[in-house]
């Protein structure tokens, strides 16, 4: 699942409408990105299909955190 937050003058997080081009890779056993390409997000659960080249090991959205995140995980 995805959203988007943000923070009122008051420091309140409220989500907002998102559509926004975000990052998706996906890494071999090596870890070596095999896949990165942006991707339309709208917001809420989604489902990606995409074919790479080579046997994919992991993969993640926003991998690099580029984005803001509160509570960052690993890919």
């Amino acid at each position: 699942m995805v959203n988007k937050n943000r923070f009122t003058g008051r420091g309140e997080s409220i989500t907002v409408e998102m559509n926004d081009l975000i990052d998706v890779v996906v890494f071999d056993e090596k870890g070596e990105v095999i896949y990165l390409q942006k991707h339309r997000f709208e917001g809420g659960y989604f489902e990606l299909t995409v074919t790479v080249d080579g046997k994919p090991a992991k993969a993640g959205v926003d991998s690099f955190h580029k984005l803001i995140d509160r509570v960052p995980r690993a890919c």
